[in-house]
């Protein structure tokens, strides 16, 4: 009672499974049983990428609550794609109906199929950026604007400016131009 199944992916690469006992992110961990262990141990997280909560909640939309606070409410099966950078360089993506990123880390909720999500729970010291919706080169490829390749290139040179974005980097070596770019960001944030 009081402990919920879980997978913890740590830093180093491993993946631990077990049973997360306490969790209050502004102590920096929480407390964690591994499986087949008789003892707890408190998990710092520093030590931690992500921790993924084990039993799925079924995604029931409330009318009543999406009124108070004006918004429609949310469909089954229906979500948001994002593409999370953590800090070692490596991106998870997938879609989410939604997230909380406070100053201890990002809750997310993933869709891992029609009518569930899964809790996720990454510290905010082991992640660069979140990006909710389609990413811009992604658009632009759909759109037939630029090549895979283009966008490819140019987020390789990125990566070594991190200061440009993409979107500026792809104009200055003429793959779109400044009105299309435009153009499209606005589809993206309306």
């Amino acid at each position: 009672p009081g402990t919920e199944e879980c997978e913890i992916l740590f830093r180093d690469g491993s993946t631990q499974s077990g049973r997360l006992s306490a969790f209050n992110p502004s102590d920096g961990g929480c407390v964690f049983r591994r499986n087949h262990a008789d003892a707890v141990g408190r998990v710092d997280f520093e030590s931690v990428k992500m921790i993924r909560l084990s039993r799925s909640l079924d995604l029931i939309p409330d009318a009543d609550i999406a009124s108070l606070l004006e918004m429609a409410p949310v469909a089954p099966g229906t979500g948001q794609t994002f593409a999370l950078e953590f800090a070692d360089g490596k991106v998870f993506s997938g879609e989410t109906v939604g997230h909380e990123r406070n100053i201890f880390g990002l809750f997310l909720f993933l869709i891992v199929e029609p009518g569930k999500v899964q809790r996720i729970f990454v510290p905010d010291s082991a992640m660069v950026e979140l990006h909710l919706g389609e990413l811009i080169g992604e658009l632009l490829v759909k759109q037939q604007v630029a090549t895979a390749k283009d966008v490819q290139v140019a987020l390789d040179e990125q990566s070594n400016l991190r200061a440009q974005r993409l979107g500026d980097l792809l104009v200055e070596q003429k793959v779109v131009t400044r009105d299309e770019l435009t153009a499209l960001e606005g589809r993206l944030n309306g």
